[in-house]
């Protein structure tokens, strides 16, 4: 019997046992499963912070990784439009989706007939300067203009009243003269005719005389010439003077007006990127790998996924960069590029390489757009490290042209055109 109550308990205990044993196993297991967990969620959150909100030609959220393009939405609205299905083609800027948000086309129409009203005046601002310049009457409405006009065309009238008094003057002085060599050709008769000598003197540079004459009409006619053409050179002082104030006061609105138009572009392009974002088109040639169902009228919220697309070739991944002068004095058309994700360094992540595509120049720096030849990034990056239109900084191989440049200094410029090769100064 009591052998009996001996085993019963020998097998409570082991009951009791196995039921810790296994108790510590489901703690060991959900300690471990909370540390995965914990892991999963903080790479999760790692992924997150690598995402980056720029998008291609500034519609929509586009990512790539493992030469896939995700589009996501990039603004909360309802489909007005949508035009997919996995596997058809898509060209470059065909339109994929579109998003209404209308409340913000009236704003932006405002801005647009402000700019249009601005430009405008620009332009009449630079027909009158053009005008005052030359003289020549192009047209406007501006009162300065017509002030300008009526005061030209007065001067112009007075011009050839003075100009036909002045001929008359011409002819009498002409007489005079040949009055005055008979005169002084015979002392006798100089003496005798004493009285009648005229001129006392004649200035040929002013084009003024002085005459002794009893004749009253030849002296009030010479007269009037000589007031008639000290007033031509005053109103011709005065209209200069006043054509360069009124030239200066148009010139400091013709900047005004330019500056406040420009403030409302920069405006305007801001608030439409802010649209475009509503809008998703292709910025590559591809196909759809992947699509989310949308349907006219679907309500959509921001980072909705919406599909992936598989690019037909690399080069299509272009990127731009700007670059300052003083670091780009050899650029050039085909020119190898090292390109390095701002937000993700290259030696840290690996780089791109391409070459220069296109460039342009603004006050301050090029702006270089740059086909990819070669994706050296890792392939274990979390998606969206790589993005079409990303921020980048772009080291040019210019190879031992610096070198030349240092040793030569001035003489660099005979060897950039023995090369056939553009050199910028900085």
């Amino acid at each position: 019997m009591n052998n009996k109550y001996k085993n019963i308990a020998i097998v409570l205990d082991m009951n009791i046992m196995l039921e810790d044993l296994i108790y510590s196993q489901k703690k060991n297991i959900l300690k471990k499963f909370s540390i995965y967990l914990l892991l999963l969620l903080s790479c999760f959150v790692f992924i997150l912070n690598f995402e980056i909100d720029t998008n291609i030609l500034g519609r929509g959220i586009i990512t790539y990784n493992n030469s896939v393009y995700t589009i996501n939405s990039s603004t909360a609205g309802k489909i007005n439009y949508y035009d997919l299905s996995i596997g058809s083609k898509v060209a470059k800027g065909k339109l994929l989706y579109s998003v209404d948000v209308s409340e913000k086309s009236e704003r932006i129409k405002i801005l647009e007939s402000q700019i249009k009203t601005n430009m405008e005046r620009v332009e009449r601002i630079k027909t009158c300067s053009n005008f005052i310049k030359d003289n020549t009457y192009r047209g406007g409405n501006n009162k300065c203009i017509n002030e300008i006009r009526e005061k030209i065309n007065n001067h112009i009238a007075l011009k050839d009243e003075l100009y036909e008094r002045i001929k008359v003057s011409n002819s009498f002085l002409k007489e005079i003269e040949l009055i005055n060599d008979e005169i002084s050709k015979n002392v006798s008769i100089q003496d005798a005719a004493h009285e009648y000598k005229i001129i006392s003197s004649y200035d040929k540079n002013s084009n003024t005389i002085s005459l002794k004459s009893r004749d009253l009409d030849l002296k009030k006619m010479v007269s009037e010439s000589n007031i008639l053409i000290s007033q031509q050179k005053i109103i011709d002082t005065e209209l200069s003077l006043y054509l360069n104030i009124k030239e200066r006061e148009l010139e400091a609105q013709q900047h005004t007006l330019e500056d406040k138009t420009n403030q409302l572009r920069v405006e305007l392009l801001q608030l439409r990127d802010e649209l475009k974002k509503s809008k998703v088109f292709s910025g590559i040639d591809g196909t759809v790998t992947n699509l989310s169902e949308f349907g006219l009228g679907t309500n959509v919220t921001l980072g909705d996924y919406m599909l992936s697309l598989q690019p037909n070739n690399s080069d299509e991944a272009i990127i731009i960069a700007e670059v300052p002068l003083k670091e780009s004095a050899w650029l050039s058309a085909g020119q190898e590029a090292i390109i390095s994700l701002i937000n993700f360094p290259k030696v840290k992540y690996g780089h791109l390489v391409g070459k220069v595509k296109s460039f342009y120049f603004k006050k301050e720096h090029y702006e270089v757009v740059i086909s990819i030849t070669e994706n050296n990034l890792s392939k274990n990056l979390p998606e969206g490290v790589f993005q079409v239109n990303s921020p980048v900084s772009v080291h040019f191989d210019v190879g031992t042209r610096k070198l030349y440049e240092y040793i030569f200094g001035s003489v660099v410029l005979h060897l950039d055109s023995a090369m056939n090769e553009p050199f910028v100064h900085n």
